[in-house]
C-alpha cells in the first residue's frame, strides 16, 4: 500500500512522465493537500517536503495568475529568497532560473521605510523564462520526491 500521500499510485516512473498533463496535474494536487493542510493546521504542520511542495506550488500558482511580478509585488523579496533557497536544494533548475531571476530583479527602496521591493525588470522576459523552466523544475520535485528506477533510468533488466 502506498503511503506517501505525494508518490504516485503508479507503479512505473515512466507511465508517470510520458503526459506533461499528468505531471503538472500531480504537482496541482500536491500543493493543493499542501495549502489546505498549511491553512487548516498552520505552517508548523507541514513537512520538510510539503514546505517544498508548497513553496514551489505558491510561486507557480502567483505566476500563472499575475507573472513574477505579481508573485513579487504579493509575496515579497523575502518569500522568494526563501523559495530560491529552498526550492534549489533539490531541483538544479530551479537553481538555474532563480539565478537568471536574480539577474533581472531591479530593488527599490519602500516607500514605506522598511526595506526594498522587489520588482522584475522585464517582466515578460522572466514570464517566458518561468514557462521554460517550469516543467523541468516540475520533474526535479518529483524525482526528489520519488526517484526514478534503475529500470527507468536503463540499468534494469
Amino acid at each position: 500500500m502506498n503511503t506517501n500521500p505525494y508518490q504516485s499510485p503508479q507503479s512505473k516512473v515512466e507511465d508517470r512522465f510520458t503526459a506533461s498533463g499528468y505531471l503538472m496535474g500531480w504537482f496541482a494536487d500536491a500543493g493543493n493537500r499542501a495549502e489546505l493542510k498549511r491553512a487548516t493546521n498552520g505552517d508548523a504542520s507541514l513537512s520538510k517536503l510539503e514546505k517544498l511542495i508548497y513553496e514551489l506550488w505558491l510561486l507557480d500558482t502567483e505566476v500563472q495568475k499575475g507573472g513574477l511580478s505579481g508573485y513579487l509585488a504579493n509575496r515579497g523579496l523575502q518569500q522568494w529568497k526563501h523559495c530560491a533557497a529552498l526550492v534549489s536544494q533539490v531541483s538544479p533548475s530551479f537553481q538555474s532560473f532563480a539565478e537568471r531571476v536574480d539577474g533581472l530583479l531591479r530593488l527599490d527602496p519602500d516607500p514605506k521605510g522598511v526595506g526594498l521591493i522587489a520588482s522584475v525588470a522585464s517582466g515578460a522576459e522572466a514570464d517566458k523564462l518561468y514557462r521554460r523552466y517550469r516543467k523541468p523544475i516540475v520533474v526535479d520535485l518529483r524525482n526528489a520526491i520519488e526517484p526514478p528506477t534503475e529500470e527507468y533510468r536503463g540499468g534494469g533488466g
